[in-house]
């Protein structure tokens, strides 16, 4: 027999675990008996998968451990009971009919380590999506807290614009220009609030007509008798407060037109809206 490769079949190991038929079983014990490198392999596997299971077994719950034993005895006392009643042909030459209790007890160690392992991967998948909806609520609350951020940005923002125009209100400096409405529009006006010293200026929508879609206000100074461009401006932007426009030298009066949208090089007079002199 080549002992190396009947040990590489893996049959010792089946042996042990009680996976070989009567006849498999009956032909390793007759090995074994022939060959003592095959009582010495055994022994160690024994040993191996007696440390393995013991190594991977899982704390069984309350009760089993003595249900188990109790079942181990019964199997033992049935054993010893079958053996008691047979007689054997040369009993100091035979290996004792094994009762698979070592390999009882190695599957349900066995067992016990799968189940083990698959109640720690089923606790490590719970803990992943804990932490993937920790994750997800983390993420949220830093959207939420760049949301409020901006909030407070803005907030900041208009508030400083409400004290700028405050301080422009309240500064001697600038000059209210009232612009009064036309016959377009007798209940229109607006404001612009020069100041020469520090060449600035700003405008106050006060009440203005609505605009068609296709169409613009603009904003004009008269300086010499001639226009002068100011720019276009939004009513929906000019309603939040003073708008600064361009700072003009010199103006006589200043006047807004309903011009074609983006504004015009030349005021429509036929459109003027309000005027007033400075």
């Amino acid at each position: 027999m080549d002992i190396k490769k009947y040990i590489e079949s893996g049959i010792l190991e089946d042996y042990v675990l009680g996976l070989i038929s009567d006849a498999d079983q009956k032909e390793v014990e007759k090995n074994l008996l022939q060959y003592p490198e095959l009582k010495t392999e055994l022994n160690q596997i024994e040993d191996a998968l007696a440390a393995y299971a013991q190594a991977k077994a899982m704390p069984m719950p309350a009760g089993l451990s003595a249900q188990i034993t109790a079942s181990i005895n019964n199997i033992a006392t049935g054993a010893s009971a079958s053996s008691d009643t047979t007689t054997l042909a040369k009993p100091q030459a035979a290996i004792p009919k094994r009762t698979n209790t070592l390999g009882i007890f190695l599957g349900l160690a066995l067992a016990g380590a799968l189940l083990g392992s698959f109640f720690l991967n089923s606790q490590k998948q719970d803990l992943q999506n804990q932490l993937t909806q920790a994750e997800t609520q983390a993420s949220n609350l830093n959207e939420q807290m760049v949301t409020l951020q901006l909030a407070c940005d803005e907030k900041d923002g208009v508030i400083q614009n409400l004290e700028e125009q405050i301080s422009v209100l309240r500064n001697p400096a600038y000059k209210p220009i009232l612009m009064k409405g036309t016959d377009k529009a007798p209940e229109a006006e607006a404001i612009v609030y020069h100041n020469p010293a520090d060449g600035k200026s700003y405008l106050d929508i006060g009440n203005l007509p609505t605009a068609p879609s296709d169409k613009d206000y603009q904003l004009w100074a008269i300086v010499d008798g001639s226009p002068t461009d100011m720019g276009i401006f939004d009513l929906t932007a000019a309603t939040g407060g003073l708008v600064e426009v361009p700072h003009i030298r010199n103006p006589q009066a200043f006047a807004v037109t309903l011009e074609t949208k983006g504004g015009n090089p030349t005021p429509n007079l036929d459109e003027l809206y309000v005027i007033g002199n400075v």
